[in-house]
């Protein structure tokens, strides 16, 4: 890849960081049969993370924004489980939502992507 020394429009940083991470696949339907509503051992820690997650940042404070992460955060936890939730985890996630805010799977899925990467 050639690097790039210009900035790259907001509307398509979501679909760069896809496209970087090697986000492939039916991610829609991966997402969706993910089971995000079964208690884990993780929610408490995620329930008490995400309130404190980017409090400046008025789309991922606002509750929607709190749900999301919440889906988004579980999703993962409940398929890798070869990993363990840590705090913090909601900020490498953060990113990926906010620039996916309306297509969580693609949050996921570049979530997925970039934490066995780095």
């Amino acid at each position: 890849l050639k690097e790039d020394h210009k900035d790259d429009p907001p509307l398509y940083r979501g679909e760069l960081w896809a496209v970087l991470l090697g986000v492939v696949g039916d991610i829609d339907s991966q997402y969706t049969a993910i089971d995000k509503e079964t208690v884990t051992a993780t929610d408490r820690q995620i329930e008490v993370d995400i309130p404190r997650c980017h409090q400046y940042n008025e789309l991922l404070s606002s509750r929607e924004g709190h749900r999301k992460l919440k889906r988004v955060l579980k999703a993962w936890v409940v398929s890798h489980p070869q990993y363990v939730y840590w705090q913090g985890l909601d900020s490498l996630c953060a990113p990926f939502l906010y620039l996916n805010f309306n297509n969580e799977a693609k949050a996921y899925a570049c979530l997925s992507a970039f934490i066995p990467k780095y």
